[in-house]
């Protein structure tokens, strides 16, 4: 069973490196996603990932945020699976590359998913290092999604995950993604497709990030929410677009 790794990176010159290596030692294949860069985050991308099998590093020219760096991560999974490079019982990690998430997690998680058979697992943070507006933003968005979703979701927000790699194309159906909206429309999405979810595999952020999500990407995100919900009530489709795979090798 592979583990296959998506690694969104926007301006993380001085942990990008580290956390490639520490995930190389848990991944069986890497998606890195750099999220137009200006720090140099590009370089030592380029640098790592050079000579390496398995490495797929894509470089935008324009940022589109954490949830659109997903988006092509989830496509190139999906054409993967097309191509019979990975199989449905394969295992995707959603993970930050700022060093706040442990790749001793990738092993965890993973088990955490196989062991009880669920169909994704989010990671539930220890928000106690965070301010409390925060901590409040993230309450409104976990309530919302929970309200939307019609399941009680504990820590919506948080950026790792792990679902099999067969959820992927039917979320791909569904999933728009804008700047920071990817968490609230997986849970919302794959909730509503009957996929067997949890929330409660907790994880210790060790230190608190000032730069991130602001006030007007919670408002999106909920908007993001209502939005997604509206589609998957209607069947409003995305377009699930091909991937030429051969341009990230």
């Amino acid at each position: 069973m592979k583990k296959i790794v998506i690694l969104p990176v926007y301006n993380e010159k001085k942990t990008v490196f580290e956390v490639l290596n520490e995930v190389q030692g848990y991944a069986d294949i890497i998606i890195i996603i750099d999220d137009s860069s200006t720090d140099g985050s590009r370089e030592i991308i380029k640098k790592w990932a050079k000579n390496k099998s398995d490495i797929y590093p894509v470089f935008f020219e324009k940022n589109k945020g954490m949830a659109g760096a997903l988006r092509i991560g989830f496509l190139i999974v999906n054409q993967m699976l097309n191509e019979n490079k990975i199989t449905p019982d394969d295992i995707i990690i959603n993970m930050d590359s700022d060093g706040q998430h442990k790749a001793v997690y990738i092993k965890e998680i993973s088990d955490e998913l196989t062991k009880n058979r669920f169909d994704m697992v989010t990671g539930r943070r220890n928000l106690k290092k965070h301010f409390f507006y925060k901590r409040f933003g993230n309450f409104v968005l976990t309530f919302t999604a929970s309200v939307l979703s019609g399941r009680r979701f504990n820590d919506i927000e948080c950026g790792f995950r792990a679902m099999r790699a067969d959820v992927v194309p039917a979320l791909l159906e569904y999933y728009k993604g804008k700047n920071y909206s990817c968490a609230s429309e997986i849970g919302i999405i794959i909730s509503h497709l009957g996929y067997k979810i949890s929330n409660d595999y907790l994880i210790d952020i060790p230190f608190y990030r000032m730069r991130g999500a602001r006030t007007w990407d919670g408002f999106v995100n909920l908007m993001c929410g209502i939005f997604v919900k509206f589609r998957l009530l209607s069947g409003m489709k995305t377009a699930v677009l091909f991937v030429d795979l051969s341009k990230y090798k």
